[in-house]
């Protein structure tokens, strides 16, 4: 209890935690307003930001946000750019309006509501191996890859020092090499891997008294198979490619008139034998053919499919050029015949 004098000089009490104002004004305490806490509008995952929007009247600057305890920081824009390199769970970026003392308080919190997962960079591809052919007579060897020159590397036996491939195209010289001795391959770059080793085929020594073909020759050379497929092969006519597992690799020539000659220049760099390989079904007939000139005949019927065989076999053919045309021979009946594959072997 407290003792205060009276307007009359009168001493009264009042009562305990009361203070009695005389001749003055009582003042109403100051309440600051509080502004919306930012509004996140866009969480991208792909890009790893956040873009929030205020309420008028304030800038981004006036905004700090916090990433998983950590900070604050200023942003430099409506757009916060986190790092594509770490995943942010459901409330880890968190936002608000700073206070200005005397001016406004601190704004109520707001933070992200999905998981902004960290870049997950592709897996590195393994890209084929290249694809080397090899030209025994031509004493070359050829580089086959859908990648460019100077992104091909190579080793040999003789030298394991991994190197550019200087060209396509490679000599080897009339030496005899085993498979493998030159290896190629596509070299590691962004996102891809080495791809596995391409072995070239074996190269042998040529024979003493071996005649090499004219240069400018562009007909097949022997030692060789010729499939159908191969650029040597001439069809002229009415031949039709087919596609069946009985033909050696998988697929043949077929025709149904006469006077469509299918021709190959081969070339016999020694004394050498052309074979004839095909199928044989019920649905074909007879095929004549010419070697320089010499006429032949095969039945090509069968009562029931036979896969490709060797069918004929020539005389021994002297070293040079020789020529092979094929046709159906016109026998008065219906009925197609096939071309497959040619085997020219020397003795």
């Amino acid at each position: 209890m407290s003792t205060h004098l009276g307007t009359k000089g009168r001493l009264f009490a009042a009562p305990s935690g009361i203070v009695l104002s005389f001749g003055g004004t009582v003042t109403a305490p100051v309440v600051l307003p509080t502004p919306d806490a930012p509004v996140i509008t866009v969480e991208d995952d792909a890009a790893q930001t956040l873009t929030f929007s205020l309420a008028a009247g304030l800038s981004y600057d006036q905004v700090r946000y916090e990433v998983a305890g950590a900070g604050p920081y200023t942003p430099s824009s409506f757009t916060i750019q986190l790092s594509p390199t770490v995943s942010y769970l459901p409330g880890a970026v968190v936002l608000y309006v700073v206070g200005i003392e005397g001016v406004r308080n601190e704004s109520r919190r707001s933070s992200n509501l999905t998981t902004l997962a960290a870049y997950v960079p592709p897996a590195n591809t393994t890209p084929p191996a290249p694809v080397l052919s090899g030209d025994d007579m031509a004493d070359t060897l050829t580089i086959s890859s859908p990648y460019a020159l100077a992104e091909l590397e190579m080793r040999t036996t003789d030298n394991q020092t991994i190197r550019a491939v200087p060209a396509m195209s490679l000599a080897q010289g009339d030496v005899d090499r085993a498979a493998g001795y030159t290896q190629v391959r596509v070299k590691a770059s962004t996102g891809r891997n080495v791809s596995p080793w391409a072995d070239s085929p074996a190269f042998t020594k040529k024979p003493s008294g071996t005649l090499p073909p004219p240069a400018g020759w562009t007909g097949a050379v022997a030692p060789a198979l010729i499939e159908q497929s191969s650029p040597f092969v001439v069809a002229t006519g009415e031949w039709y490619t087919e596609e069946n597992p009985a033909y050696s690799g998988g697929n043949g020539f077929y025709c149904t008139v006469s006077n469509s000659p299918v021709r190959l220049r081969f070339w016999l760099p020694s004394p050498g034998r052309l074979s004839l390989i095909h199928l044989r079904a019920n649905s074909l007939k007879v095929v004549q053919f010419t070697l320089n000139g010499v006429t032949y005949e095969i039945d090509q019927y069968a009562q029931t499919l036979e896969q490709a065989a060797l069918r004929f076999t020539s005389p021994i053919l002297p070293a040079g050029a020789h020529e092979l045309v094929y046709i159906r021979k016109e026998t008065g009946t219906t009925g197609p015949v096939v071309y497959d594959a040619v085997q020219l072997t020397l003795e």
